[in-house]
This record gives C-alpha cells, structure tokens and sequence, in this order.
C-alpha cells in the first residue's frame, strides 16, 4: 500500500473517530438523505446550543469523502466511501460482538444458527417491503440481538424485535404484514386449567386475527374491533357459509358421491328404503358440518322423507326417525321443517323414491303420519330435560285450520310447547308468504329472486352476517339525527364490503374449501351460493331512540324516531344491494353474544351512564327480537313499523309464565299471533334441570324441588339476553 493511500485511510478513520460522526453515517445509511435540520433533530440536539459542534462534525464527514451534500435537494446523503465504511464498521461490530452458535429455535420445530438473511428474505415475501429497506431493518435486528448476548432466541422473539423496529421507523403497514398470529402461552395454560378444547380456540384465535389483519381492510377490522359493528363467526368468514337450507331429493335421486372428494371414499348410491334414506341424509349433514359454520335446515322434510314410509309399518317407521333424532341431536346441528299439510306448491311435484313415483300430493298421509311421529319422539325425548336439537319448524298454512288431521297436529305441536318450549311456528296464512323458508335462528329466505321456489329457497342459505350497532352509532352522533344517519350509512356500506369480501372467497376458494357443497350434478353445482343472502343485522335501535331521548320515549315518539330510522336503512341497504350484489338483506335476528358483547364494549368506552341497555349493569344487552308476554297484549307494537327492516329474518319470542297453559289456551294465543301477522315465533319457557334427580321443573330456581339440591343444576332459557 503506498504512503498517499495509508495517509487517506488514516485521515477516513479520524473522520469516524467520533461517537457524533458515526451516528451521522448511521442515520444517513438507514434513513437516506436528510436536511440539515433533519440531521440535527434525528441526533437529538439543541439546533441554538449545538450548531457550532455539530457544523464542526459534519464538516470532517465532508472533508473526508464520506458525505456529500445535494444542490437541488439542499439533503446530506452518503458517498460511496460513506456507504462502505458504515458496512465495514458493521462487519467489524458483529465480529466483536458475535457469541459463538447462537442459535434459533425455529418455527419449522428446527433449531438453526441465526442468519440475518432470513429475516430480509421475511421481509420481502411477507411484509413486500424494498430489499434495499429490508436489508437496513434485517441489520438493526442483528444489533439489537447481538448486544442482547443471549445463547438462545426464538423466532417468535425475533420477529417481536422487527416489529418493533418496523414501529420505531414508521413502518406500520410492513409491521401489519409481518405480526405473528397466534395466542399466549398464559393462555393456553388457563384453557387446559379449565378443561376447554385448546385446539378448538388456539385455532379459532389464529383465524380471527388473519381475518382481521389479512383478509379485512383496516377500516372494517377496526370497526368490528371497537364494536361499532360484529362481524359473525369471523374465524371461518372466508372459509364457510353460515347456514345451508337443503334439498333431501337431491340425496335421495343421487345418493352420496364421496369418490369427487376424496377417492378413497365410497360412492353411496340412492337409498331403496326408509332406514337408508334416513342414513344417507344423516351422513350427507354431517359431511356438510364440516363446511358450514352454523345450522343446517331440512326444508320439507316429512313431505320429502313421506313415499318411503308408504308400507313401512309404523312402529319401524318411528323407531327409524327415533334413531335419526337421537344422532342428530348428538352430531349435527339440525332444524326440522314439518308441514302439517302437503303445500301446493310441492304437491304438484313428481316425488323421488329415487325413481319417480307419483306427486307429493299422493302422500299427504304419509306426511301427516310423518310429522306426528317426530312430534311424539321429541316429547319422549325431552321427558327429563328438553331436547334442544333437532329444533323443530312449525309451518302453519291457511288449509290447518280446515283440515282435521292438520289441526289436531298443530295442537299436539303446541302440547310440546306447552312442555318443552320447543317448536318454532312458521306463519304461510298470507299468500305472499306460501313459499317462503326459515331457519331456526330467524333468518328468512323469499322465492323472489326467480320466483322459482326451488332455486330460490333450497340448496342455498345465509352466506354471513355483520350487525350494525344503533347505539353506538347513536351515542357517536351526539343526538345530531343528521350525523346519526350518516354514521349508520358508513357502517352499512362496511358490512356490506365485509359480506362481498366473504362472498369472493368462497367463490374463489369454494372446490378447496367446500369440497362436500360444491359437488356438481349436470353441472349445477349443490350449494347455490349466488343465491346465498347477505344479512345485515340491527342492534339495539329502540336503544338508540331511547340515547337520543336522555331517557324512555313516549310510545310515540319512539315510533316515530324507530319509522324513520328503519325507512333510512332501507334506502340505504336498496342503493348499496345494487352496487355490492343481490340478496343484501336487513334483519332483527337473536344473537346473545353478540348483542351482550356490543353493549359491554360501549360501556367500556363511553361510560355505562351515557348508553341505554336492557339488563343490568353488571350484564347489559342490546335486543334485536321482541319478546311480548302473556300477561300483556301479545301485538307485536314494532311489527308494522319494523317490517321492512325484518326482510332477512327476525323471530318473537312470547315468555310463558310460571302457571303452566294448556295447549288449546296457547293455541288460542297462536292464532292472534297469526292475525296479528306475526311471521315467526316461538314460546320460551324457563326451567331448571337437575343433574342429580334428573328431574325438570317450572322457573329459575335456586333449589331443586325434587331432591334438595343447590349446586346440580342447570338453568334453560334459550332467549335470554336477545
């Protein structure tokens, strides 16, 4: 090396012979050019007290070739020289500090020597961050572990530390890329205490924080987050639908194609028998289980199930539909649809059996036959304690009343609910409403999108839910009704960008996903999901009223603010249903946990003095349904004002009280409900079960009245906190 070049190298290592002058280099390398002023404040001096000194030290890095100062930018960035003196100076600080194998615990369960080149390779395939920025956060990572001293990291820890570099730089949308998912170990540990099925949630928790951070924009997310909307089951929102409403004759003209899954299944062919048909649609829900996130409904179902029970003795034929009960009850979550009369609609229809065999209508008996005996086994179920799956649909029609046999089974239904609380009551007495299907939980589909029932209403369902929160909305507006309305427009147009972002998901996903839904016959694929409605639920709008009143409104008055709010939805759902798809439906559907959460959320944020509630303080609520009793009138008061805003579904619940009814009295009751127009109801009854005695009894009770005992008992309200 000659003696020009030793003198410059000595007159480069002068230059970073200061603390100040290396951290002027540094700040160059990982921030890029900066001003004067930039330079100043990044380095945390005084720009009066410290311009001397820092001039001073700025003028040696100039001096010695290591930075150069921009004309047109009027920044300082680093020279080449500069560039490769701060590598150098990092080469030498990692061979100084660099303990001997230190190593990673990785999360491919390996234990590997640390590399900073994974952590820029990370960076740029799943944050896409610049390689050139990569590098730069890859190396403050290396530092900070490398002072850190320790033998042994994780890379859960590693990646902690970028993010928090990510942080410190500003780099929030690399960070949001980048966040482990996952659940702390204290929480997994509280989980096994308590006996829960920690793969069940450690599960559900990952997918609800991918949906959050991936799947949502952040807008969305953070609206669900701070409870100004729900989005339901968010850790299967782009992997399932919420509800399927099935089609049995599809099982049984096809029977069961397990090969186009998997082809190590069997393929079941079309049952010959009662007992086959019963299996084939068991096995056919429990495969569907597994692809969608809630209930399942068997529409029709006795009318569908009735030509194989033609020459079937009856006492085979109930012990059949008993075992099918009992397995249903244990595995999947079901809803029976039971007609007491064949509809016209289906009766005209060519039954399967799998082959044709004359029309639905040929076998009202069978049907009627059919009906009674689910109706019987689910009273001898439910003699301890009530059966609460299946859960059994009601359809009552203009022809029950006229029809001895239809309506002696419509008393014998309410003779269950008289007992059990458990039949659901489905109103078709308006003609508009002869082909329209329920659900257990409420929802509603029309045969309105092709005026076809078939394909309206069957092999199809409810793809999802988001509920909007009035209340909060309210509470947001400060009783300006202008900024009220516009606050619930924005959240409607979330909910609706939420269920379009599920809809494309599925559709995109659906063959992996939903191998079992999206089998084709002819090419019509199973599980219509183009026809799937996309519900928006309403929270707590008499809340609501009652936030921009101060305290309970006058009858009226809340009327009057419930019409216009509903109205306003409506119009606001019509214009965003063109825009984002078709069967974009409001709804006041019951959801407990939803409507307890919404409620406990706000009372965090905003104190539980400044938000309306029904509940207590300790466990507030918003309602979504109506819950009328039998003491008081049984009118619905917001039916004709909500009707519109209950498109997608809604459900009434009447409380019985303590005295117990009898079934001609209810059906008195039933028959002002369907007058009233009231379109889906239940009766709940409350009641105590005792595990020690197993015996039932009437009320909420402290004490079992059988057998003395206090710590034994269970408590059955299904329409609580709704």
């Amino acid at each position: 090396m000659s003696t020009q070049s030793r003198i410059r190298g000595i007159r480069i290592l002068k230059a970073v012979g200061s603390p100040l002058r290396i951290q002027i280099l540094n700040n160059l390398f990982d921030r890029g050019p900066l001003t004067y002023t930039e330079l100043v404040s990044a380095l945390k001096m005084n720009p009066s007290h410290d311009a001397g000194r820092f001039a001073y030290h700025l003028k040696s890095l100039l001096k010695a070739d290591l930075v150069e100062a921009d004309a047109n930018t009027r920044k300082y960035l680093l020279t080449d020289l500069g560039k490769l003196v701060v590598e150098t100076a990092d080469r030498i600080d990692k061979k100084a500090l660099h303990p001997k194998n230190i190593l990673i615990r990785s999360s491919r369960a390996a234990i590997e020597e640390f590399d900073p080149n994974k952590i820029v390779n990370a960076l740029i395939h799943e944050a896409k961050m610049p390689s050139e920025e990569a590098e730069k956060v890859a190396k403050e990572a290396e530092k900070q572990l490398l002072r850190a001293k320790t033998k042994y990291l994780t890379a859960p820890l590693v990646r902690e530390v970028v993010n928090a570099i990510l942080i410190e730089k500003g780099l929030e949308e690399y960070r949001h890329k980048l966040t482990r998912l996952g659940i702390p170990v204290y929480d997994v540990a509280i989980q096994l205490e308590n006996q829960q099925s920690i793969t069940q949630i450690a599960g559900q928790t990952v997918l609800k924080e991918y949906v959050l951070l991936n799947a949502l924009p952040r807008d969305i997310a953070d609206a669900h987050m701070s409870g100004a909307i729900h989005i339901h089951s968010l850790h299967t929102w782009i992997l399932k639908p919420a509800e399927i409403i099935h089609d049995a004759r599809h099982y049984f003209q096809h029977g069961l194609n397990l090969e186009s899954i998997d082809s190590t299944k069997p393929a079941i062919p079309p049952p010959q028998n009662l007992t086959t048909a019963l299996t084939t649609v068991f096995n056919a829900l429990v495969h569907a289980a597994k692809e969608t996130e809630d209930m399942q409904t068997l529409e029709y179902f006795n009318v569908f199930l009735a030509p194989y029970t033609r020459g079937t003795d009856p006492a085979v034929s109930k012990q059949a539909l008993r075992e099918f009960i009992i397995a249903l009850a244990q595995h999947v979550s079901t809803g029976l649809s039971i007609e007491l009369v064949t509809p016209d609609h289906v009766a005209k229809e060519t039954a399967r059996v799998p082959k044709p065999a004359g029309k639905y209508a040929d076998y009202e008996e069978e049907t009627q036959r059919v009906a009674s005996q689910i109706l019987e086994i689910i009273e001898e179920q439910s003699l301890n304690k009530p059966l609460l799956n299946p859960r059994l649909i009601i359809k009552i029609r203009p022809e029950t009343q006229t029809n001895p046999r239809a309506h002696a089974l419509l008393l014998k239904a309410h003779k269950l609910a008289v007992e059990t609380g458990i039949p659901y009551f489905s109103n078709h007495t308006d003609k508009t409403q002869k082909q329209t299907v329920h659900t257990p939980t409420g929802f509603r589909l029309d045969a309105d999108l092709d005026n076809d029932w078939e394909t309206d209403t069957l092999r199809t369902g409810l793809l999802g839910t988001v509920t909007v929160n009035l209340p909060h909305a309210a509470v947001e507006a400060e009783k300006d009704k202008t900024r009220f309305y516009e606050i619930v427009r924005e959240r409607i147009e979330m909910a609706a960008r939420a269920l379009e972002i599920k809809y494309r998901a599925l559709r995109q996903h659906g063959k992996t996903q939903l191998p079992f839904l999206a089998q084709q016959e002819n090419g019509d694929q199973y599980y219509r999901i183009e026809n799937a409605a996309r519900v928006i639920n309403f929270a707590g709008i008499t809340q609501a009223a009652e936030i921009f009143a101060g305290n309970p409104l006058p009858d009226d008055k809340t009327h009057s603010f419930i019409e216009e709010t509903a109205q306003t939805i409506m119009a606001f759902i019509n214009r965003i249903g063109r825009k984002r798809g078709k069967r974009l439906l409001p709804a006041t559907l019951p959801a407990q946990k939803t409507n307890e959460r919404l409620a406990i959320v706000d009372a965090e944020r905003y104190g539980i003095g400044k938000i309306r509630y029904a509940g207590t303080r300790d466990k507030p609520y918003y309602t979504t349904i109506a819950h009328l009793n039998l003491q008081n009138n049984i009118a619905d008061p917001l039916r004709d004002t909500l009707e519109n805003l209950r498109a997608g579904g809604n459900l009434t619940v009447i409380e019985l009280g303590a005295t117990p009814e009898q079934p001609d009295q209810l059906l008195n009751i039933t028959k002002q409900l369907l007058e009233n127009k009231t379109e889906f109801f239940t009766y709940n009854l409350k009641q105590t079960y005792c595990i020690n005695c197993k015996k039932i009894s009437l009320g909420n009770l402290h004490k079992c009245p059988n057998c003395g005992s206090v710590t034994m008992l269970t408590y059955y309200n299904r329409h609580a906190n709704t």
